[in-house]
Order: structure tokens, then sequence, then C-alpha cells
């Protein structure tokens, strides 16, 4: 019912750890007064997380929940400091992806930046969802996804599945990936920006700086 929406989205709001911005509360602006009668609630990281399982199995049921939903998981996925909760925005994020690619779509570079996540579980996550996201063709390839992907091979505890995304699931559907972004990959890994064609993805400085290899701390990578 949109009870149960808005008091999980209340819930949500109310203890989300993401700065408030002017954009994240004119999406929830319809129920205000509900969140001033639960702003004393303190929501545990582990209520949180099944807090987001089941506000994304409301938006599974209703595109504009979806679409206004987004940006609070986005901002969250950021901040929060509990990898139960970034891992279920991750799978939520990732379901929605399928069901509304377009709308999900700008909100995958945040996905992606979790590649670099502290926690193994949360990276190992990221890589298999959005490696079976492209495989099926709900999100494209575009902009610095494919070396995100790549960058994870220097991820020892992702190594192999790392190689079986790549090789298995990406080759197979274009053979070409590679010979194609050499030269791409030599300019964005060492972070060269003054290039007039080559590294002019739009990124965030925190995808800039996480992805780079650039430096000699990381010439055996």
């Amino acid at each position: 019912s949109s009870h149960t929406c808005l008091l999980v989205q209340s819930l949500l709001l109310s203890t989300s750890e993401a700065p408030k911005s002017e954009e994240t509360d004119t999406h929830f602006t319809s129920f205000s007064s509900q969140l001033s009668t639960i702003q004393s609630l303190s929501l545990t990281p582990k209520l949180r997380a099944h807090a987001y399982i089941t506000l994304g199995k409301l938006c599974l049921q209703d595109e504009e929940l979806a679409k206004n939903c987004l940006l609070l998981m986005s901002c969250d996925l950021q901040h929060t400091k509990h990898p139960a909760i970034r891992n279920n925005i991750i799978i939520i994020m990732s379901d929605l992806a399928v069901r509304y690619s377009a709308k999900v779509d700008p909100y995958i570079p945040s996905i992606s930046v979790c590649l670099k996540d502290e926690s193994l579980l949360v990276r190992k996550q990221t890589l298999t969802l959005l490696a079976h996201l492209l495989q099926e063709d709900y999100i494209k390839s575009k902009g610095a996804m494919f070396f995100h992907f790549l960058s994870t091979l220097n991820d020892i505890q992702l190594k192999k599945l790392s190689e079986f995304c790549l090789v298995h699931l990406l080759l197979s559907r274009s053979p070409n990936i590679f010979y194609q972004n050499f030269i791409e990959c030599i300019f964005h890994f060492n972070d060269y920006r003054k290039h007039r064609v080559y590294n002019q993805f739009q990124q965030s400085e925190k995808e800039r700086v996480l992805f780079s290899l650039a430096g000699s701390d990381n010439a055996n990578q």
C-alpha cells in the first residue's frame, strides 16, 4: 500500500547517513508529516539493510516510486559506513536496472565505484551483478565502465572472478573489446587528461582517484 511505501521511505530517509540536499528533500515532501513523527527512531544497520530490500521490492512494482527512491539509494550507497547496507543497495539497484534500465542508467557510475569498496563482499557483489547486467544488455559498457572492470584484475581477492567475467562474459560478446581500448587504457590508467581525444570520460573526482594507476607507486600493476 502507499502507506507502507511512505513508512519505509521515511525510516530510511530519517536514518540516512548521506548529507541532505534540496533535491533529496523535493522527492520526499509528500510525506514530510510522517518524517516528523519518527525522527527519534534509530534503526540499526541490520534493520536498515533489510528496509532497503523491502523498499526495493516495492519499487519493482511501482515505476514512479523507483524513480523517486533511486536518488536516496545512490546517496546512501556513497556515504553509508556499513557494508551490509551498501551490499543490499547494489542488489536492489541491479534488480531495478533490469526493470527500469533507462532510469537506473545515470546511477551506474555510483555502483561501479563499489568495485573499489573496502569490503570484499561488496566488491564481489558489484562485479558479479554488473557483469550480469552487461552480458544481458541491460546496461551498456560506456564511459569508464570497461576500465573499472579491468582494474579489478589487480585485486588479488577478485582476480579469478574478474578474469572469468572479462573473458567468458564480456569478451564473448565483444571479441575486439581489448584491442579497441588498448590505447585508451594507457591514457586512462595513467590519468593523463590533456589529450583532446583519449581519457575524456565524465568522471567524479572520487572515480578518478580510485581507479588511477598513475605514479611510481603503481608501477608494478
